[in-house]
């Protein structure tokens, strides 16, 4: 027999097997999630049977041989008698129980999930709290454990910190309070419905208050916003190239600058091809995330469009071609031909699902790093949408 271990752990689920044997799935304080055979535990007179019953907390004595850990010793430090004498009780505690199974690793420790387990039954079964609010802390304090924590502390869509008058949506987090959560507009559901399930399109779901939004930015022209990415931001216009490159949304210094047109261009989205700048920054914020449409070859079929709202039009930015090029190549034009347009699609990195552009276009631009001064651009048809 291998040394002993001694560990403290509740069991998750108990598996019958064999004549006599449990196998059971205990969270333990520091081994994490663990499989223990209970060898005998069925039989009457077992000393580990009551420690192999389903919700009992226990100081567990183990050893291991091969992949397995197997019961040696279980002195209960508590069965929680109260909520097994109560069926509403025991079937919200082995939901409790399957819930913790389900979001914690096998050996990956994690005793606040443990201690918040713990904590919940006892809620139940001493202090005999209302079943609705002990479900609701627990279920709310698993999300946050388990990583699905809402942002709180900044706007979930545009990500300016501590919006002055915030609004909370229950999907999304807190929201600045230009913007809120809206339907998709063109009728379909945000789902690729080719038939095999893999792919996720990006549905608008924001709908922008340019009076707040101008209010609180008095440079912004517009908003860009790509779905289930990090491109969402206040577009910028009216003080320069250089200030925005060096200048966040706010008007404060800052490394990730701005999102913002470029300074011949109009700034109304009226040119024949407006040009759009962000940082690629490490981070993935600004405009880092276009790269995916070089580095990833499935990119483009989930995120085949943007949306680009304005204080008078919205628009769907219909992706056409990206590729990287030179600091000065000809799609820094305010106008592009139909002839470089087509040159463009010869080498972008993904094929489009849209032909040529013959109306407005426009192009984001970020850093790129093939060579000196290369840049990797996103073109797109700009279409107006309701």
């Amino acid at each position: 027999m291998s040394e002993k271990l001694v560990t403290k752990g509740i069991v998750l689920r108990a598996t019958a097997t064999k004549e006599a044997d449990y196998i059971l799935n205990i969270l333990t304080d520091s081994l994490g999630r663990i499989a223990v055979v209970a060898r005998g535990a069925r039989r009457k007179g077992s000393r580990i049977a009551a420690g192999s019953e389903l919700l009992a907390f226990s100081e567990l004595v183990l050893y291991q041989r091969g992949n397995w850990y197997y019961l040696d010793e279980a002195s209960t430090i508590s069965l929680f008698d109260g909520i097994r004498q109560d069926i509403e009780l025991l079937s919200l505690a082995s939901y409790f129980a399957e819930m913790t199974e389900y979001v914690t690793a096998e050996d990956e420790p994690a005793p606040e999930i443990l201690s918040l387990l713990l904590n919940s039954l006892y809620a139940l079964d001493t202090l005999q709290k209302p079943q609705s609010i002990v479900k609701a802390a627990f279920e709310l304090k698993l999300l946050a454990l388990s990583g699905y924590e809402p942002l709180l502390d900044g706007c979930a869509v545009c990500g300016t910190h501590n919006p002055k008058e915030p609004v909370f949506d229950a999907q999304q987090g807190v929201l600045d309070d230009f913007i809120t959560p809206s339907g998709n507009t063109d009728g379909t559901d945000g789902q690729d419905n080719s038939g095999d399930g893999t792919q996720e399109l990006d549905p608008p779901s924001i709908d922008v208050d340019f009076d707040k939004l101008l209010a609180e930015y008095p440079d912004a022209v517009g908003f860009i916003y790509a779905a289930n990415t990090k491109i969402q931001y206040v577009i910028q216009h009216g003080n320069g190239n250089d200030y925005y490159l060096t200048h966040d949304s706010e008007g404060n210094t800052n490394n990730n600058g701005s999102i913002f047109v470029e300074e011949l261009n109009s700034g109304s989205f009226s040119d024949n091809n407006t040009i759009i700048y962000g940082h690629n920054m490490k981070t993935g914020m600004m405009f880092a995330g276009l790269r995916n449409y070089h580095t990833d070859k499935n990119y483009y079929s989930a995120h085949p469009y943007m949306y680009i709202y304005t204080p008078t039009q919205n628009y769907r930015l219909d992706l056409y071609a990206g590729f990287v090029c030179d600091h000065d190549d000809e799609i820094y034009a305010t106008s592009l031909t139909q002839e470089q347009l087509q040159a463009m699609a010869a080498k972008s990195d993904f094929k489009s699902n849209i032909g040529t552009p013959t109306g407005k276009t426009v192009t984001l631009s970020t850093c790129s790093y093939e060579y000196n001064d290369a840049r990797y651009v996103v073109i797109g048809a700009l279409n107006p949408v309701d």
